[in-house]
């Protein structure tokens, strides 16, 4: 069962949007301090988090940036006494998908729960997958085991293609045909192997898993990946 986790140091609160939220089936789970939930998602991972911004041991905020960082699928809710527009702002651009002011209506706080959830089940239906890779084309995201990192709109094209045909060569005629399909600019070798040099770079440790095959393409190896 997927897990929703609420990080609120007001007990009664937390015990109410406990019980709201039991109707979603979901494994939910409390926490009344922010060390206790960095420690939990250490090794942890849930569907969505509601999180106070006013906690005992600190803001909430951490939080959202540490999940935004490291939990490519979590979405993150955050509900807090402090509901400036510069404190929505700060909020949402650490990563926070919604950003309610204290106090709240709980039938907006739940139908904007049901929609993250919603927006969640379609993000998955438009994963491209190969052991520890998660790649959504369309978002530009790319995920190796908890490590998120953002794709420009050819690295994606490029990636996508490479996992399609995993394990096997994809020649430089199959990326240009496949990623510059309109042949209004027809890239170099060279061009490609820029790109291709990008994704090694944000794959990092894993960046042999990307292997260029002399004369004639790359492929996608997966046990690098598993090293």
């Amino acid at each position: 069962m997927s897990k929703i986790v609420i990080v609120e140091d007001d007990k009664d609160l937390n015990l109410t949007l406990a019980q709201q939220l039991s109707s979603l089936s979901k494994n939910i789970i409390s926490f009344f301090k922010l060390k206790s939930s960095l420690n939990f998602f250490e090794t942890n991972s849930a569907e969505l988090v509601l999180v106070d911004r006013r906690l005992a041991d600190g803001d909430g905020l951490e939080l959202v940036e540490y999940l935004n960082s490291t939990r490519f699928y979590t979405k993150t809710v955050v509900l807090s006494g402090l509901g400036s527009a510069d404190d929505r702002i700060k909020g949402l651009s650490l990563g926070a998908d919604e950003y309610l002011a204290k106090p709240f209506h709980s039938t907006e706080l739940f139908l904007k729960i049901k929609k993250l959830l919603s927006m969640d089940k379609r993000a998955m239906s438009n994963l491209r997958t190969y052991g520890p890779i998660k790649l959504n084309k369309e978002a530009g995201i790319l995920k190796i085991h908890e490590k998120k990192l953002k794709l420009r709109k050819k690295e994606a094209e490029i990636l996508d293609l490479l996992i399609r045909h995993k394990g096997h060569i994809v020649t430089h005629k199959q990326i240009i045909q496949q990623v510059w399909p309109n042949f209004e600019f027809i890239p170099t070798y060279t061009t490609i192997n820029v790109y291709i040099r990008r994704l090694r770079m944000k794959f990092g440790p894993y960046k042999k898993a990307i292997e260029t095959v002399r004369k004639f393409g790359y492929r996608l190896e997966l046990s690098e990946l598993e090293k």
